[in-house]
Formats: structure tokens, sequence, C-alpha cells
């Protein structure tokens, strides 16, 4: 599959990523704030419905992605099913927009479906670069490979999603 995200409207970005299962697995890396650590940034999700998400980003991808002005996002669960979908409002100091997660198992691997909707036009491109640099660092990490840095991921895919 392409690694590269699909904007599905001037709104919307879509990813979908092969990982290595089991699905709660990935699951615990999507939700676990030890692990989720790893990839995204340090947090905590209280899985329920209506359930608090905050999450703080390192200083390293504030400024690149979608957090340039706040380092800190925070949100309330809309779904909760584990071990297989996960949405949030996400919300920072210039929007309010939805992340959904959502995976399927497929044979021994599974299928990450990552949707960011309601994304304001103009953050859509560093958005997408971000959340492109900061799914293939938990790729890394369900692979048992060493992190790669955050920035040169971003900058690396960056002009791809300002095209």
């Amino acid at each position: 599959m392409n690694s590269f995200g699909t904007i599905a409207n001037t709104s919307t970005i879509r990813f979908e990523r092969m990982c290595p299962g089991p699905a709660e697995r990935v699951w615990d890396y999507l939700t676990r704030p030890d692990l989720l650590a790893t990839w995204l940034a340090d947090g905590e999700l209280e899985l329920r419905v209506g359930g608090y998400v905050e999450l703080h980003f390192d200083a390293e991808t504030v400024g690149l992605g979608h957090a340039r002005s706040s380092p800190v996002i925070s949100g309330v669960v809309t779904r909760c099913q584990a071990p297989d979908t996960l949405s949030f409002y996400w919300t920072d100091a210039m929007t309010i927009s939805n992340v959904i997660f959502e995976l399927e198992r497929r044979g021994s691997e599974v299928l990450l479906l990552l949707t960011h909707a309601r994304l304001p036009k103009s953050v859509l491109p560093t958005c997408s670069a971000s959340w492109h640099a900061h799914l293939d660092i938990l790729e890394e990490q369900l692979h048992h490979r060493p992190s790669s840095s955050f920035p040169v991921l971003y900058e690396s895919v960056r002009l791809h999603y300002e095209q």
C-alpha cells in the first residue's frame, strides 16, 4: 500500500498502513500512554465515550506540524470499541477536528486506517505531513526497529503534501 495519505476532500486526510498484528497490540500503541509516547505524544486517553483526551507533543514536533501554536491537544472520545475503533475530537489553539483510528484484521497483519477530518484547508498539508511522519515512527515501533527522527521524516514528505 502507498504510505502517503489521501486527501479525501478539502478538509480530510486518510492514511492506510499495514501493521504486524495482532490487533490488540496495535490497539495498545494507540491507547496506552507509555506506548503512545513512543510514536505520537505523551498523554492520556480515558477509553470510554465521553472520556478525556490530552496529548502533550514534544517541542521537536511543535512548529513542524499540526501542533504549531499549541503543544497540547485535548479532546473527548466519541467512539471506543476495543480493539477496533477509537475516535475523538482533536482540539488545539486553531481548530476542532475529528480523528478516527480503525483496525481491520488481515490474517497475521492489521490494516490501520487513520482519518483526520474537519481540518481547515490552511493546515491540511502540515497536518498530513505530520501524521505521515508519526505513522512511519509507529510502524518502526511495531516492527521493533529504531525510531527515525520526526523532523527528518516530516521534512521528507512535507513538499508532497504541500503540492
